[in-house]
Order: structure tokens, then sequence, then C-alpha cells
């Protein structure tokens, strides 16, 4: 009977020991003090060493100090007596050495066992550097995303608010645009109705007033069409420059020659500061003249009377030509400085006083910048008057028309 119990003793500890040599999670038996006493054939595997070369040393041999000290100085102190709870039978995620000195990630589950008043350690490694390096593709991935999404999002956000903005510059310039066509159209049709009406019963002086009503309501409805159709083609890229010698001090006094009766009007005062009157740039000098035109008129248009009209233009340098226009009128909100060569806006303090479409700005911005490569803005001004300076610099075109050994051509931006 003897025999045979230790028989089966012997069958059951070869079981034991096959089970314990073929199960799949690697495991280490260690003595109280981290020393390794048994190893099985799956964590020979994962570290790489043969079994005679891991027997009788240190677990740091596995467990690198640099990266795992808590579980060093848990074996190094004596641990019969240590509390268990900070590491014992908990999964963790722990940095392995492997006999080719490389780190591996491994879950690590340390279990305690104490028999006979003897004290050993159940060691259990799983390899999860692949999970591992999934999940860390995952988080990058997902980090990518999200930031992708996020880029989108704001993207949305900003063309939802440049729809909406353009939404209420359409509708504001379809108001303005029906005020605008309807008072020079009921112009033309009232004193046409008056002119019929009145034949024979009237002076001709009186039918000269009529005619002369009608003529200048059909030049205001003209004039209106036509910035219609130039803030078109310009914003479209399909104008046709022209560029030639230009003296652009010559092309300032012919302009403001334009204005001269309505500046005695108002009494105001235009001058002209010029260093070099004589200088010339490779210009389209039509469209030069409508950009001086349309920066005078809105001078103009804004301006009390008695003010002074002032042109600063700095013709010292042969690259560039610099004007700058300002007036004494309303002044214009710094956040509104740059809206104001936006299609079809206007400033507020501006708006309800002089009428308009908004059109003036925006075919001087898209002349400056579309066809002569230039930059204008609007500038408050730092003198104790009111009023706004409209700067201008303007790119000599000599080398771009050298370019397309022409004069003229479409520019296509």
């Amino acid at each position: 009977m003897a025999q045979r119990m230790i028989n089966n003793k012997e069958t059951l500890q070869e079981k034991i020991t096959e089970v314990y040599n073929h199960i799949y999670e690697s495991v280490v038996i260690l003595s109280e003090n981290g020393i390794i006493e048994a190893v099985n054939i799956a964590a020979c595997d994962l570290f790489g060493f043969h079994e005679n070369e891991l027997i009788g040393k240190s677990v740091e041999m596995l467990l690198p100090k640099k990266y795992n000290n808590d579980y060093i100085r848990y074996f190094s102190a004596n641990s019969k007596h240590s509390d268990p709870t900070p590491i014992i039978n908990k999964q963790v995620d722990v940095s392995a050495r492997t006999k080719f000195d490389t780190t591996i990630i491994v879950e690590l589950t340390l279990s305690k066992i104490e028999q006979n008043n003897s004290l050993w350690f159940i060691a259990i490694f799983r390899d999860v550097s692949s999970r591992k390096k999934y999940e860390a593709e995952m988080f990058k991935m997902h980090a990518t995303l999200r930031e992708k999404v996020d880029i989108q999002t704001k993207d949305l956000i900003i063309a939802r608010d440049q729809a909406l903005s353009a939404e209420r510059s359409m509708s504001t310039f379809l108001t303005n645009m029906s005020h605008e066509f309807r008072t020079p159209l009921h112009g033309i049709i009232s004193f046409s109705r008056f002119g019929l009406k009145k034949i024979g019963e009237v002076t001709n002086e009186k039918l000269s007033d009529y005619f002369r009503e009608i003529y200048e309501s059909a030049d205001q409805l003209l004039e209106l069409v036509n910035n219609l159709l130039d803030l078109s083609k310009l914003r479209a890229g399909k104008v046709v420059y022209d560029y030639q010698e230009v003296c652009v001090y010559d092309v300032i006094i012919d302009v403001a020659s334009e204005f001269q009766t309505l500046f005695m009007e108002k009494n105001i005062v235009f001058s002209v500061d010029s260093e070099n009157k004589e200088q010339r740039y490779y210009f389209d000098k039509i469209k030069v003249k409508q950009l001086i035109r349309n920066l005078i008129s809105n001078a103009y248009k804004f301006s009390t009377s008695s003010s002074v009209i002032s042109v600063l233009a700095d013709s010292s340098k042969t690259e560039t030509f610099v004007m700058t226009i300002c007036d004494e009128g309303m002044d214009v909100p710094e956040e509104e400085l740059v809206v104001i060569f936006d299609s079809f806006a206007q400033s507020s303090n501006t708006n309800n006083h002089s009428g308009g479409t908004g059109l003036g700005l925006s075919i001087c911005k898209e002349i400056v910048k579309g066809g002569h490569l230039g930059d204008i803005r609007a500038l408050p001004r730092h003198d104790d008057k009111k009023g706004v300076c409209f700067k201008v610099t303007l790119q000599n075109m000599r080398n771009v028309t050298d370019f397309y050994s022409s004069r003229e051509h479409v520019l296509n931006r």
C-alpha cells in the first residue's frame, strides 16, 4: 500500500511537471530572496535562456532593476514578513530583458506561497509586446484621427461662418442694389412722365431741367452697371492689363481735374505732394486712373465742407510706387479697416449716410493686388483730425511685361 502511494505520488509529480513544462504561460519559481529555482520551457523560450543559465540566478537577470525596482527591493528586504498588498496577486505590465539584451513588455502575476515554514514565489509571465505595440498604434491612430477631425471641424466652422458672412453680405448687397437701381430708374421714369405731360404747358427751360434730371439719373445707373461688370471681370481674373510707361503724378492731376467743380461746391482743398514728379512706371494707365478716381471719389463722398483731401505720392523707389490719400471725413472703426474692402461691404459709420453698394473699394483692391501685385489698406489718421487714409503700393510691372514679352496679357490669379 505504501509503495503504491509512493508510486502514485511520483506519477502525480510527473504529470504536474509535464503540465508545468507544456502550459502556454511562462512560469518561473523563485525563492524568498528572488533567486530563480525553476523555469518551464515557455519561460526559456520567452527569454531566450537555457534552463541551466537561469537556475540559481537573481530574478534581476530577467527584471532589470532600473525598470522594476519595486520588485527587486521586495525580494531584497526578506519578504517573508512583508506586506504582499502592493505587488502580490496583481497583473501588472513590466519591462523584462531577454538573453539578447532586448527589452520586452510582459504581463507579470506574482503569487506568494508559504508552506512548512518556507516561502517561495510563482511568477507567471505573458508576452504582451505585440498587444502593447497594437495599443500604441491604435492610440496614435486615434490621436491622428482626432486631430484630423478637429481640423476638419474647424474648417467646417470656418466654412460655415464664411457662408453665413457671404449670405449676409449678399443680402445687404441686394438691399443696397435694390435702392441704387430704383433711385435712378425712378428719376428717369418720373421726369420722363413729367416731360410728356407738360409738353406745350411749360417753358423750354423747364423741359431742359427734366432732361437734365433724366440724364443725371441715367448716368448714375450706367456707372452702377459698369462697376458691377468691372468687379465681375476683375474677380474672375479675366481682365486684360495693358502695361505701359506711366507718370503717375500726371494721372493724379488729370483725375483731380474731374472733381474740380465738386471741390469748389464744398470748398474742399485738394493737395498733391510728390518728391519726384517725373518718375515713370510700367502700369495699366486706365486701371490706375480708375483706382485713383475711386479713391478720390470715396474721399470726396465722406469729406465735410471746407476740409482737405491730401495725396502723398512717393516715387523714390523705381520698383514700387506708394500713394497715400487722406480725407477729413468720418472715422472708420479699427475693426472695419479690413472689412471695407470686401465686396458689398460698407463701414457702419458711413453706410447710413452715403448710400452706395460698397463696390468702389473692392474694385480698387482687385486692381492693386490682381493687376499690379501690390497692396492696399485703410489706416486711421494719426493726427488730431477725423477721417481715414488709404495707402496704396503698386509694383512696377516692367519685369512682368518682359516675361510675357507683351504689354497685353490676361492675368490668371
